[in-house]
């Protein structure tokens, strides 16, 4: 198999480009969470609106759904003009669109600012992901996706609280925290460049056609990656839903619980880049195995301590899951198809996001409770795992560009 080997070039990246990457990165999380505690005082400042009710839950998660849509677009565009100025034009608009519903007057006005949002949404995320592929080799990307899955766990945190806090001082205030995707766009301007390096996949499947290796083994890479941001997103969602059928309906322990299954999902991803010495597929069976087991523990006890527990074990094993599946989708693509490929593995994770309430709706339906819709969630993590079991383990090609920052 043909070797891909480094070019040399005079623009090197290290920490300040990855910073602005992962500062972009996290952008997608502001998007959802700090609206959401804002969304009754939308539908009461609207409530004379024919379908409010309808409306304002579709302002809140219209983003995701127009991300899934666009990130292939987004990516090939980037694969064609190039990575900066589509990451530099999507950051203006994100901001400016982010920032219009202090402005707008009416609902609907909101919606189709919101997905204005959700399409530069796809290219920020998609761009900002294959850059950190583009610039950096095995060892810092897979630091770096690491990262990324961490920090926006903790930003999941920060602008859930933050946007309680600000909603105290009107709905429309959470808007203006968009303005910080504007203070991005002079700092892109200045250090981050065209990437010119070639790396080396970091994964060989010698049973498969070289020809056919990037779309078939990507197309698997995607349905797991879409099977997992269902299971994923199950928590944050629905807990709330759990804690009141256990009788626990406070919104402040609802809140603390939630941020507990979020901080473990950092966890998990800062474990990540420590991990990456055992085989591909032994941290996603490990990964699957303990999502399963929280699962699992979550549908069975009535207890808030073994919750708590089970939200640990699920949160670590997601932490591990998602940048190994993503680092796996970025490793085999070659660079010069790498954003529109990306752009996919996203897509299908957001739509995996936008859809998970409505699998754990029609499960609730199909087994009679919420706890036993979370408990096949559950099954479906321990069938994941057992598929990577029983599938030949890939070999790991050695990495000749290691460099340390």
């Amino acid at each position: 198999m043909r070797n891909l080997q480094a070019i040399n070039t005079s623009q090197q990246a290290g920490r300040v480009q990855a910073a602005v990457l992962l500062a972009g990165s996290i952008l997608p999380v502001m998007a959802f969470l700090l609206i959401a505690p804002i969304l009754p005082q939308i539908e009461a400042f609207y409530h004379g609106v024919p379908g409010i009710a309808v409306l304002s839950p579709i302002a809140l998660t219209i983003p995701a759904a127009m991300t899934a849509l666009f990130s292939v677009p987004a990516g090939l565009l980037a694969d064609k003009l190039g990575r900066k100025p589509v990451l530099f034009v999507a950051l203006l608009i994100y901001g400016l669109a982010g920032m219009a519903p202090m402005w707008l007057s009416s609902i609907q006005e909101i919606i189709v600012s919101r997905v204005i949002l959700g399409v530069s949404e796809a290219a920020v995320i998609t761009v900002c992901t294959a850059l950190i592929a583009d610039y950096y080799n095995l060892a810092q990307r897979t630091k770096y996706l690491g990262l990324q899955t961490a920090l926006s766990s903790v930003a999941s945190i920060v602008f859930l609280a933050g946007g309680g806090l600000l909603g105290q001082f009107g709905w429309r205030t959470n808007f203006s925290v968009y303005f910080v995707a504007i203070l991005l766009v002079p700092l892109v301007s200045f250090f981050i460049f065209e990437p010119k390096k070639r790396v080396a996949s970091d994964f060989i499947m010698t049973s498969i056609n070289p020809k056919s290796l990037n779309k078939l083994l990507m197309s698997g890479i995607c349905a797991v990656t879409f099977a997992t941001a269902i299971a994923f997103f199950v928590p944050p969602v629905q807990v709330g839903f759990v804690l009141t059928a256990m009788g626990i309906p406070s919104s402040v322990i609802i809140g603390i619980t939630t941020s507990i299954g979020v901080a473990s999902v950092a966890t998990g991803s800062l474990l990540f880049r420590h991990l990456v010495r055992f085989n591909l597929y032994v941290r996603l069976i490990g990964g699957y195995l303990l999502s399963s087991s929280g699962f699992i523990l979550i549908s069975l006890t009535r207890s808030y301590d073994f919750l708590v527990v089970g939200l640990i074990i699920e949160g670590v094993g997601c932490g591990v899951l998602l940048p190994s599946l993503l680092a796996w989708a970025v490793a085999i693509i070659p660079v010069e198809v790498r954003a529109r490929w990306t752009g996919l593995w996203y897509g299908v994770f957001f739509l995996g996001q936008f859809i998970s309430p409505l699998v754990i709706f029609w499960l609730t339906k199909l087994v009679g409770t919420l706890h036993s819709a979370i408990g096949v969630i559950g099954l479906e993590c321990l069938f994941l795992s057992g598929i990577f079991i029983v599938l030949p383990k890939p070999k790991q090609a050695p990495d000749n560009l290691s460099v340390t920052i």
